[in-house]
């Protein structure tokens, strides 16, 4: 069920609990929409529902250290926008401003790319508007744990691929909730671009994810640079054993990658450390 609040504003009621949104050019958006909560190194834990969403004035995302060729390929971030969030479960979601109740419209699941090491789900590179209104769909950008957080691991106690496991609990909230936006639970087509497009690779060979996703599109997504990195994975998961333990999560992201350079020698997989 949704109800209009005023010029401006929606509220969506969802198992999950009112969720605020935003209409703006033509489609309505419900940001930031916290979807999990984690603890360093564990796999994330789904929230109970709540009874309201607040708009948040900044985006929150995965501490990371901005990369000056990244910034060229996806643009340069404004830092002043976003605020690190070391458990950076959120998802947002944008539908078309004009729909009735009873629609059921085709949802596009969001992955966002950056080698695994930066990015969020709502750059402004990915504002999905256009598409959106031109397409008449939901697109749902997903953020996740990423880098030392999220993907670089080699025992129990630093677990390897954590934000593969929030993706597949972003699904599972998906899931449950995308009904109330007007999105059809049965219709959901998961794309991704570079690291983006690897992870959803990964999803599709993934347990637990029957019937969270039925399509799949990659695009870019650099799978070569999966093989033969073992090696390089270990040297790096064992130089960054100092840090596992480190309070201020920004100092982590400063600090690792001062060892970045002594793995040239494994080749231009050393771009994709994670």
């Amino acid at each position: 069920m949704t109800t209009q609040q005023n010029i401006g504003a929606h509220t969506f009621y969802s198992p999950f609990g009112k969720i605020l949104a935003l209409k703006e050019n033509g489609v309505i958006r419900a940001k930031s929409i916290r979807y999990a909560r984690s603890e360093r190194y564990k796999k994330p834990f789904p929230l109970e529902a709540m009874e309201t969403y607040e708009i948040m004035d900044k985006t929150p995302v995965c501490p990371q250290n901005i990369s000056p060729l990244l910034e060229r390929l996806i643009e340069k971030t404004d830092l002043e926008k976003f605020h690190p969030d070391e458990s950076p479960q959120f998802l947002t979601i944008t539908r078309p401003e004009n729909f009735t109740e009873d629609e059921k419209l085709p949802v596009v699941v969001w992955i966002h790319g950056g080698s695994y090491e930066i990015g969020c789900g709502d750059l402004p590179t990915s504002d999905p508007a256009v598409w959106v209104k031109e397409q008449n769909i939901i697109v749902v950008s997903v953020s996740y744990r990423l880098g030392l957080f999220g993907f670089l691991g080699g025992d129990e106690n630093r677990p390897a691929n954590l934000g593969l496991f929030d993706i597949i609990e972003a699904l599972r909230w998906i899931q449950k909730n995308i009904q109330s936006f007007g999105g059809n639970s049965e219709n959901i087509t998961l794309f991704g671009q570079s690291s983006g497009g690897d992870a959803i690779a990964h999803l599709m060979i993934s347990e637990g994810v029957d019937y969270l996703f039925h399509r799949a599109i990659i695009q870019s997504a650099p799978l070569g640079f999966r093989l033969k990195r073992q090696k390089m994975s270990l040297e790096f998961f064992r130089k960054t054993e100092f840090l596992k333990d480190e309070k201020d999560p920004l100092k982590m992201v400063e600090d690792y990658v001062e060892f970045l350079p002594s793995f040239r020698k494994y080749g231009l997989k050393t771009s994709m450390p994670f």
